[in-house]
């Protein structure tokens, strides 16, 4: 069920009709002073209206249009209290406009002579006492009018108007096509410009001038008839005491339909639609028009009221008393007016005029008896027509021009209706939109929509955090620039005071020195393990928060909050619980401590817990042996022909040295073995063969005299047979006595382990290598000292690339977006929506209410309006 405001739409508009209808009938009826206190009527009523209480109804669009309306009829409340009576007069140029004038308001202020001499439009109206009033142009309005004309010839130059020249104007023209009639017109008028520019400066921005009695006579001509003075006048009014039989008249003078100024033809137009009746002078000694008149009144169709030109024109045929055939020239005049539509044909004969301008003149100055009204009276006139063309305004202005008046005040207030008729359809409520049923739309959209936007940014947040993983390995690099880069010689050094309580003790006896070295090692191991654990798991959960603030992100984003939010922090809080609650079933303290120990641990007991030396370490060594020759396969410099048990690690540990390094010189003995025993066999060794892993254990236990000590060796070997270069490789069918010999001896050599570290990482080996070594007090802080460096080398490359931590930190943030995506779909996020809508949607519940309450005002203050608008009625 719909509500509609005070009436329907319906009858308001039934109403609408009829009350127009019944305006127009009281209205066109009234006499001026009924018709003004109508409008002051409505014109109170406008203000009223226009009250700022009124504002949030009354849109800044209706407010505007009101303010025109009021502006308008502001306009016809003076002319109605004034009986302001506007006249133009109008014609050609040397027609006699200005004589009529002079003639008209009983005054000769203006010039008459016979070359053109009216430059801009001049007011004429009564005054108690002769005086005029000149205006001129600001330089900014100027300057401002110059540019419109250069415009209306395409011309855009931003030069002041000042800098022009005729060689600027002329340069400028040529890139322009050639000008029309009209255009022409506007050169000439710039042109003007430019060659009165030196005087023109001189008064432009000048205060008024004020002339008095004689004065109009001579002075005040100047500013109407020469250019050098009258292009910089805005606007001149003169003021006659001779004008009392029409003071409420306001006369102008414009320049002629055919001036060449196309200024002055504008300002002719202007002034036509402003005024309430318009005079056109012809000559009636001259009765056909020429072109320039009738394409000037085609040029102009109706005035502001909306009234045609032609129904407010009144003809005065000048000079009759010249006139050969008077009769027959009014007649020509009669049809001219209707053939080409200047006037209305039922007016023609009611407003055509004839007389003498000059005769009226010449009858004020005393001259009753002048050839020129003698000439009148033999033509059939009864006098200069002066009075009957202002008997035919008066009795106009009081009738037909009321009635136009009274017609648009109506038309005014006929719109004013419909601004309201468009208020009152715009301000109607739809009784099934109920706050709360708005309400509940608006939570059944948010949890709608806000599923799609929080799954959507969920993905893109996963997305971008594995590209950020897989491109730059954050916790990686966090933990090898913090974490390891801690784990520094110097500052977890043996220092002095150790070395002296050590010293103190007594050292003789078995074992004491090294369980000192045991117990001072225990000691750094406890803090810096911890500490490097701590480290790390700060690290790698450090970065996890990062991720859940992402997640947080992608939550806030789908739910359109942003930290201007009212609730932003309490919506946040309660979003950090629901995603804890949805995807906090692992630790990541936990996790990440797990995982960080289980590669790290063995290497920090080893290296740091347990002395060098002592077989202590290699039992540690052997316990945990298969794990750390897992960790010693994820070097950054793989060689896949090492074997585990070889790797370079294992031996830096045991016994601080380096084996099997790409870049050692045992490897590049090796590399020559191989090649040399290849060139004795006459066969290629293949990788992993027997007689490969012999020569690399041969070269590791002689590292200095490899090959001198296999070429002994391959001495012993059989001669070796060559096969045919055609036939079947003799090695294919059969085995190559040279190779089986020479592993044999390989095998034999082998057996015999000298006191190295190159041999196999037995126990045996271990105790035979540092059987002859010696610690003393003084080597137990060199080799921790390169423990330490050794353990954070270890640290840097193979644990860190066999934790590989990026790895279970996107496992785990994987787990938690497709847990929290799948949480979306469940009663849990329904629950959480229903729970926190007041907050999510507090500023649209805001907004619902602010809007439902101010339409309610808007529809008291729509009822008070109508109050207004029926007591003005």
């Amino acid at each position: 069920m719909r509500i509609v405001v005070v009436n329907s739409i319906h009858h308001l508009k039934n109403n609408f009709l009829r009350r127009n209808m019944l305006i127009r009938k009281v209205e066109l009826s009234m006499n001026r002073e009924e018709t003004l206190e109508r409008l002051s009527s409505e014109i109170s009523c406008v203000q009223k209206l226009l009250d700022t209480k009124y504002s949030e109804v009354i849109e800044i669009s209706y407010q505007q249009k009101l303010r025109e309306i009021l502006k308008k009829m502001t306009f016809f409340q003076e002319k109605l209290k004034n009986n302001t009576f506007e006249i133009s007069i109008v014609g050609l140029e040397k027609s006699g406009k200005s004589t009529f004038a002079n003639a008209f308001m009983g005054n000769d202020v203006l010039p008459t002579k016979d070359a053109r001499c009216t430059y801009t439009a001049t007011s004429i109206r009564f005054g108690t006492e002769n005086d005029a009033q000149v205006d001129f142009y600001s330089d900014a309005q100027f300057n401002e009018e110059f540019h419109r004309k250069l415009n209306l010839l395409g011309i855009e130059n931003p030069q002041h108007w000042s800098e022009w020249s005729k060689e600027l104007l002329d340069k400028e023209t040529e890139q322009l096509p050639p000008l029309r009639s009209e255009q022409k017109n506007i050169y000439n008028d710039i042109l003007e410009i430019i060659t009165n520019r030196s005087s023109i400066q001189n008064l432009i921005g000048s205060e008024s001038l004020h002339f008095v009695n004689h004065e109009l006579e001579t002075e005040v001509k100047e500013y109407i008839e020469n250019p050098a003075k009258a292009l910089a006048v805005k606007e001149i009014v003169i003021r006659s005491d001779k004008l009392s039989a029409m003071r409420n008249a306001i006369i102008y003078d414009v320049p002629g339909f055919d001036s060449p100024t196309q200024l002055h033809k504008d300002q002719t137009r202007a002034w036509m639609k402003k005024s309430d009746a318009v005079i056109l002078i012809v000559n009636a000694d001259r009765p056909s028009f020429n072109d320039s008149l009738v394409q000037f009144f085609e040029s102009v169709d109706k005035d502001d009221d909306g009234i045609s030109i032609g129904e407010k024109l009144f003809v005065f045929a000048n000079r009759a008393d010249i006139a050969t055939t008077l009769q027959d020239n009014l007649q020509r005049i009669r049809e001219e007016l209707q053939n080409y539509r200047i006037m209305p044909t039922a007016l023609i004969a009611q407003r055509l005029t004839a007389g003498s301008a000059r005769a009226r003149i010449e009858l004020d100055n005393g001259n009753t008896q002048s050839a020129i009204l003698q000439s009148l009276k033999e033509k059939g006139l009864a006098g200069d027509g002066i009075d009957t063309i202002r008997s035919l305004l008066e009795d106009y202005n009081n009738t037909v021009r009321l009635q136009v008046m009274q017609q648009r005040i109506a038309n005014l207030k006929e719109n004013v209706l419909a601004l309201f008729s468009e208020l009152r359809q715009e301000n109607q409520i739809d009784g099934n939109s109920s706050i709360e049923l708005q309400m509940d739309n608006l939570v059944d959209e948010l949890k709608r929509t806000a599923r799609q936007r929080i799954h959507n940014a969920l993905a893109e947040c996963r997305t971008q955090i594995v590209q950020q993983c897989k491109e730059n390995k954050p916790i990686t690099d966090k933990v090898r620039k913090n974490a390891i880069q801690s784990i520094d010689p110097v500052r977890y050094q043996i220092t002095e005071d150790e070395i002296r309580r050590a010293q103190y003790e007594e050292l003789s006896g078995a074992g004491v020195l090294e369980r000192f070295d045991a117990s001072i090692r225990d000691s750094k191991f406890t803090a810096m393990y911890e500490e490097f654990i701590d480290n790390v798991v700060h690290l790698a959960v450090e970065e996890y928060r990062e991720s859940e603030k992402k997640i947080l992100t992608a939550f806030e984003s789908g739910l359109e909050l942003t930290p201007s939010h009212p609730f932003f922090k309490e919506l946040e809080k309660a979003l950090k619980k629901y995603i804890s609650e949805q995807c906090g079933k692992i630790a990541p303290e936990g996790y990440y401590n797990s995982l960080i120990r289980r590669y790290s641990r063995s290497l920090f007991e080893i290296l740091i817990s347990t002395p060098f030396g002592n077989i202590a370490r290699y039992k540690k060594f052997d316990d945990d042996r298969r794990n750390f020759y897992s960790i010693s396969l994820f070097t950054d410099e793989e060689n896949p022909q090492i074997q585990p048990d070889k790797q370079s690690m294992h031996y830096q540990i045991l016994f601080h040295q380096q084996i099997n390094s790409n870049n050692d010189p045992q490897s590049n003995s090796l590399n020559d073995a191989i090649v040399k025993v290849e060139s004795v066999t006459n066969e290629v060794i293949a990788v992993n063969s027997p007689l490969y892993h012999n020569l690399q254990n041969f070269c590791e236990k002689h590292p200095n005299n490899a090959l001198a000590e296999l070429d002994t060796l391959l001495a012993q070997l059989p001669p070796v047979e060559t096969a045919d270069a055609n036939a079947i490789p003799f090695f294919a069918i059969q085995e190559n006595p040279a190779v089986t010999k020479l592993n044999q001896l390989l095998e034999h050599a082998l057996q015999e382990s000298p006191n190295s570290a190159e041999s196999q990482l037995t126990e045996r080996a271990y105790a035979q290598f540092f059987q002859n070594y010696r610690k003393t007090i003084e080597k137990i802080p060199s080799e921790f000292n390169q423990d330490v460096c050794i353990l954070k080398n270890i640290l840097n490359e193979q644990v860190m690339n066999a934790v590989s931590i990026e790895i279970p930190f996107l496992d785990l943030v994987k787990q938690d977006i497709i847990s929290l995506q799948k949480s979306l779909e469940t009663a849990a996020f329904t629950s959480f929506i229903n729970m926190e809508k007041a907050h999510i949607l507090e500023e649209k519940y805001n907004q619902l209410n602010a809007e439902n309450e101010n339409r309610k005002r808007r529809l008291e203050i729509i009822r008070e309006i109508d109050r207004i608008l029926a007591a003005e009625d």
